[in-house]
């Protein structure tokens, strides 16, 4: 026990007595409370030797149809906690179920959302997306693309106005839509205004029977092409996009150019009355869609034909064992090399990571919360420095579509390590 020492000093003291008094502090208040601190755990995670871009190592080059990658030097990832065990998991961040995407640039991306639940844009810019009207349900969306947004004809969502979605001279809008009944004279899949009198900033929905590509130039003036919408509304998921590239507006439908017509001007941009993107329904509560919508995105610039066909149908599934050891199909997956470090352990099977299809190679969960995301674990409190390495695979089939295409992958590290 700690030896405590207690000094009181009374100076002056001059007490008034009350009637009834039986002595000091009779007639006293008493408080009381408590101070609370938490100690966090001092986790550490480094990823410099598994940086962006890196040749041989995030970056697996080109890849020919009909062949197979591995990367050939290790994505290091060191972590650890100077006061705690620790563990490092490993997740593909937003897209819920294909680790390895058509990449698009962040710079030209200016609104992006997978309607994976959380609403959440994905750019470096995000702008969670909040209810119209009505509810928007969460539902399987398209097949590996995590979950979707069902909407019933009376709810929709917005994003709230910012100037980068004004577009007035290019851009390209794409999402992912499933509808099974006839829509109304107007539903709208996703919508950016402009100032009203009957202008759009650029729109992609349903009119009068068909699927339309919209938007104004010049101060009013329409420029619009569309496909009949029982070709679309089958209770299949189909990918459409709306590209303009100052010469010609395209409507795009499962990667294949559907309609195009000619303009020339300047697109219309907001001016102060309807300036945020919808999508399910219109201003005012309006032009609602049946149906569900998934993948909505927005970008500055007119994205090449061979771009779109690969956001319709490119996207590779994550791993799933086969005996064709990495032959034959499309698929990205992660292989743990090694671990190093006092008290480091694999979570996973580890390599060697040769283009062999075994139990070490895996697909990347959706979140750092699955359970299959849990890579390694530092089990002494005292390691900082822990170190996983990695090494990524891909195979491409003979008919997968050209592009570029990319795999965000985030790293956690917690603790403790249970």
């Amino acid at each position: 026990m700690v030896p405590r020492i207690c000094i009181v000093m009374w100076l002056g003291l001059i007490t008034v007595a009350a009637a009834g008094w039986s002595g000091p502090g009779a007639d006293a208040a008493t408080s009381s409370t408590v101070v609370g601190a938490t100690v966090p755990s001092a986790t550490n995670i480094t990823s410099t030797g598994c940086a962006p871009n890196t040749v041989g190592v995030t970056d697996l080059g080109a890849v020919l149809p009909g062949s197979a990658v591995v990367s050939s030097a290790d994505c290091v990832v060191s972590f650890g906690s100077s006061n705690d065990t620790a563990n490092l998991r490993v997740a593909q961040g937003d897209r819920g179920g294909w680790a390895m995407v058509p990449a698009t640039a962040a710079a030209t991306t200016i609104g992006q959302w997978s309607l994976n639940g959380n609403r959440l844009d994905s750019t470096v810019a995000a702008n969670t997306l909040l209810p119209t009207t009505g509810a928007v349900t969460d539902i399987a969306g398209t097949p590996a693309y995590g979950t979707a947004g069902a909407f019933d004809g009376s709810s929709g969502l917005r994003a709230p106005y910012r100037a980068a979605y004004d577009l007035a001279s290019s851009f390209s809008l794409d999402a992912r839509i499933r509808c099974s009944v006839a829509q109304a004279v107007n539903a709208v899949i996703v919508v950016k205004g402009t100032n009203g009198g009957g202008q759009d900033n650029y729109e992609l929905g349903f009119s009068s029977g068909t699927l339309r590509g919209s938007f104004s130039v010049n101060g009013g003036t329409w420029v619009r092409q569309s496909v009949p919408e029982a070709t679309i509304c089958t209770g299949a998921w189909r990918h459409v996009a709306l590209v303009a590239d100052g010469a010609n507006s395209t409507l795009y439908v499962d990667g294949a150019l559907a309609a195009q017509v000619p303009y020339a001007g300047t697109i219309d941009t907001q001016g102060g009355l309807n300036p945020d993107i919808r999508i399910g329904d219109d201003y005012g509560n309006m032009n609602r869609f049946v149906g569900d919508i998934d993948e909505v995105r927005i970008q500055s610039i007119a994205v090449p034909a061979a771009a779109i066909r690969s956001y319709a149908v490119g996207a590779f599934p994550d791993y799933s064992t086969s005996t064709a050891d990495f032959a034959t199909g499309s698929m990205f997956a992660t292989c743990l090399e090694s671990v190093a470090g006092v008290g480091a352990v694999a979570a996973w099977s580890l390599g060697p990571c040769t283009a062999v299809d075994a139990a070490r190679w895996r697909k990347v969960d959706v979140t750092t919360a699955a359970a299959g995301s849990l890579a390694a674990r530092s089990t002494t409190a005292t390691t900082t420095t822990a170190s996983a390495r990695l090494r990524f695979g891909m195979r491409v089939s003979s008919t997968h579509p050209p592009g570029t295409y990319a795999a965000p992958i985030a790293f956690e590290v917690i603790a403790p390590n249970t």
